[in-house]
């Protein structure tokens, strides 16, 4: 194998690395989010419920 053949393998391995690590922080990120909003939404509704009491 030529150097320039391993040196393309090389670069293309680490792209794919970088690319599963990229998607796996998007999923965290957005499992982060929907948290936030199911806490945000689990407040509004405990301070409405206290409203009508």
């Amino acid at each position: 194998m030529t150097w320039e053949r391993e040196k393309f393998n090389l670069q293309k391995d680490k792209d794919e690395r970088n690319h599963e690590q990229q998607a796996r922080l998007e999923e965290a990120r957005d499992a982060r989010a929907a948290q936030r909003e199911e806490e945000r939404w689990r407040r509004e509704v405990e301070r409405d419920e206290r409203r009508f009491d």
